[in-house]
């Protein structure tokens, strides 16, 4: 899934994030909706959001980004609540440099997944570029945690690398 990405931190890679590792896309998707706030739909996306998720992941692993972009905008259109397809989208867009779309899809990702901790780290990774220290440091902790709760070593590695980074710069 592209759900890997390197953080970087003013242009130093600092280490690899595998960001939601499971099966399939769709037991992810599905994982993914039991952890969704109270009031927004628990069920799964249909299977053509699925694959236009897959599609988006793979443009993405072939750094084709504006491709993902497009391919995940369609999943959202079908399925507006699709949490992993708004990360996959902020990632692209913060591939290609633009940070503001990148928030706002690392946030709609957080609000539809609030256990997604990639989301909260690249968030963080984003909001140290543009020069929010504060925000970068909650995000990054929030991430660890949520990274050390699920048993995750290599993220929670990744956010603490961050979290110095943030720290000391």
């Amino acid at each position: 899934m592209f759900l890997i990405s390197r953080c970087i931190i003013a242009g130093v890679a600092i280490c690899v994030a595998v960001a939601g590792c499971t099966q399939s896309a769709i037991q992810d998707v599905e994982k993914s909706t039991a952890s969704q706030p109270a009031g927004l739909q628990k069920i799964p996306p249909p299977a053509n959001a699925v694959e236009h998720f897959e599609h988006g992941d793979w443009f993405g692993n072939h750094k084709q980004y504006q491709e993902a972009i497009k391919e995940y905008d369609e999943a959202i259109r079908i399925f507006p609540t699709f949490g992993n397809a708004f990360y996959g989208r902020g990632l692209s867009y913060q591939n290609l440099g633009n940070n503001e779309k990148a928030l706002a899809d690392y946030t709609e990702a957080i609000r539809m997944k609030p256990r997604l901790a990639e989301a909260y780290n690249n968030r963080g990774l984003v909001y140290q570029a543009v020069g929010q220290k504060d925000k970068a440091i909650a995000d990054l902790q929030t991430a660890y945690e949520k990274f050390q709760k699920a048993g995750d070593k290599t993220g929670a590695q990744c956010a603490l690398t961050g979290l110095e980074y943030v720290r000391s710069h």
